[in-house]
């Protein structure tokens, strides 16, 4: 009996063995246990390569010596980062997703991250100063004006620097208005960028000076009118914000209604000039022997010679007339051009104060180089004289300025 139901065993394996052969050789499927035991591993591959995806965040992170850069990546996991030098660039997690990279030093290092499976990296270079480094502290949180739009990108040069008794400091640098600068010390000064956020209040102003085109990218800050603005300096790997006040000037205050007032008076420009030489006369004293810059001359009302012709150039500059200082060894003084001539102006006159007597009795203009040198006090013209062009006109040697004062438009102009 038990021969017999061993045969029967062996003879129903053997009948078996046969069925599986046909079937392979057939193609047919595998039986449902073997399928489902080999499709397990093809889902997790899938779902591996479903999560790698997710790992790409960025390639290269470029950063300035001293700057941070905050990366996230998507994961609902606890990122663990690490850095490969932490001298160059150190990480610290401030989130579950996000890493703060530090730039410490020149070089480069590499970032990754890890959270499961997940996995992150990319490569940091980190820049000296030198490569992108802004001057930022040349622009100050405050900028104060002058007068607003007088300058734009290829006026003549008009440069003061003056500073108050209280130590505060009224720049009147290029082109007679107070201008600051902004620059990257950068290789190619194309990959860096400098915008305003209102033009109107303060313009960026890009010289196309060749000297700073090779190793700076530089911009002119210039102050139009009072308000508040954000600079944006963008660079590869960055960008660099600060917020700036525009301020009017305590010059610009003292000014401020005799400009216009005379620039639109309608009097033809040896006029104009006349009435502010009057008014500069009127509303100052001399000095002695101290130059007192624009900040003294105008809101402190004294000043010398320099300041008077400086002040003088500045002021017809203002309401549209060219001018110059001219300087000797001894002694400053103006020439102003008129109808397309040159004419010799000395504003400073007696500069005791304006009292009642009239100006005409102490104004010594606008005469030709000739004339200018029979007064002779002040070594007007010695043979050293700088800045100064040929002004052979006397058109107006014998004018009567006397009569004009006498004229209510001069009168209220000069009251201003």
């Amino acid at each position: 009996m038990k021969n017999k139901t061993k045969e029967i065993h062996n003879s129903i394996m053997k009948i078996g063995a046969a069925i599986l052969a046909l079937a392979v050789a057939a193609g047919a499927s595998t039986p449902a246990i073997t399928s489902f035991t080999q499709a397990q591993p093809v889902t997790k591959t899938k779902k591996k390569a479903k999560a790698k995806a997710k790992t790409t965040v960025l390639k290269t992170l470029t950063l300035i010596k001293g700057k941070s850069k905050t990366v996230s990546v998507k994961t609902k996991s606890k990122v663990r980062w690490t850095s490969s030098n932490a001298k160059v660039a150190s990480v610290k997690s401030i989130s579950k997703s996000k890493v703060k990279i530090t730039a410490k030093k020149e070089g480069n290092a590499k970032v990754s991250g890890k959270a499961g499976s997940a996995k992150w990296s990319f490569s940091v270079k980190v820049n000296p100063n030198g490569d992108f480094y802004f001057k930022a502290d040349q622009v100050p949180n405050t900028i104060k004006f002058f007068w607003p739009g007088t300058a734009t990108n290829d006026e003549r040069t008009i440069q003061y620097n003056s500073s108050a008794s209280d130590g505060t400091y009224d720049p009147v640098d290029v082109e007679g208005a107070n201008q600051n600068k902004i620059s990257a010390n950068v290789s190619d000064h194309n990959q860096v960028k400098c915008t305003s956020s209102d033009s109107s209040i303060l313009k960026v102003y890009k010289p196309n000076f060749e000297e700073y085109s090779k190793i700076y990218a530089t911009y002119y800050l210039i102050p139009y009118k009072a308000g508040t603005v954000t600079l944006t300096m963008t660079y590869p790997g960055g960008s660099y914000k600060k917020k700036v006040t525009v301020k009017p000037s305590a010059v610009y205050e003292k000014i401020k209604n005799i400009v216009p007032a005379v620039k639109n008076s309608g009097l033809d420009d040896a006029h104009k000039a006349y009435v502010l030489a009057a008014w500069m006369y009127k509303n100052t004293t001399y000095g002695y022997n101290k130059s007192e810059g624009l900040y003294g001359f105008f809101v402190e009302g004294r000043g010398v010679c320099d300041d008077y012709a400086n002040a003088y150039e500045w002021l017809t500059s203002l309401v549209g007339i060219e001018s110059r200082t001219v300087e000797s060894k001894e002694h400053a003084w103006n020439q102003v051009k008129l109808n397309s001539k040159w004419y010799n102006a000395d504003v400073t006159g007696s500069s005791e104060g304006y009292k009642e007597e009239n100006y005409s009795d102490h104004f010594i203009g606008f005469v030709s180089d000739n004339v200018i040198k029979d007064y002779g006090v002040r070594s007007f013209y010695d043979g050293n004289v700088k800045n100064h062009v040929s002004a052979t006109s006397n058109d107006y040697k014998d004018y009567d300025w006397g009569v004009f004062e006498q004229t209510d438009q001069f009168k209220q102009l000069i009251s201003l």
